[in-house]
């Protein structure tokens, strides 16, 4: 089951089915310089090693592990969708790119994906795609409503830095 809101954001480093939740404040950019709408979101959560396409993971943990990011990563959106207000939601067609926050520092097993490829960090973040669609921010995820343009990988100082990036780009339907 997934936590409340209230909970989400009040427990610092919450960990449930291989969820790492640090809470900081989600951040959106706006670019309203071209025609078409870049929406910019930083969600501080790693999917469990349960997800990576390495794991031989059991599929009801997988899934469980699914569930919950999916429902976290909509919960971030949504939240910040409602406070600011974002305009043209949801979008009918957008690209999107993820960069993949991991910490390298060795500070014991914790059981978080921290993928040292791009193949394996996309396959990863399935459920990531998923709760962006919950949220409303695009109408679907089929290869017509939704192109994901790559994922790369950065590596960050501490772990309290890791988490997605998630840059959601309008494609005119013209």
């Amino acid at each position: 089951m997934l936590a409340p809101l209230t909970n989400l954001l009040l427990n610092d480093g919450c960990v449930t089915h291989g969820i790492k939740v640090h809470y900081r404040t989600v951040t959106v950019k706006e670019n309203t310089d071209v025609a078409n709408v870049t929406y910019e979101v930083f969600v501080p959560v790693l999917p469990g090693l349960a997800l990576s396409p390495n794991s031989r993971s059991h599929w009801r943990r997988k899934m469980a592990a699914t569930k919950e990011l999916r429902g976290y990563v909509s919960t971030f959106i949504l939240a910040d969708v409602r406070q600011q207000k974002w305009p043209g939601l949801p979008m009918q067609r957008a690209q999107i790119t993820f960069e993949y926050r991991v910490c390298r520092k060795r500070e014991g097993p914790d059981g978080y994906a921290r993928p040292r490829d791009p193949d394996n960090a996309q396959a990863a973040l399935k459920g990531l795609i998923d709760g962006v669609v919950d949220a409303g921010i695009v109408i679907g995820d089929t290869g017509q409503q939704l192109t994901i343009r790559g994922t790369t990988i950065k590596e960050v100082e501490s772990r309290q830095e890791e988490g997605i990036a998630i840059a959601v780009e309008e494609i005119s339907t013209e």
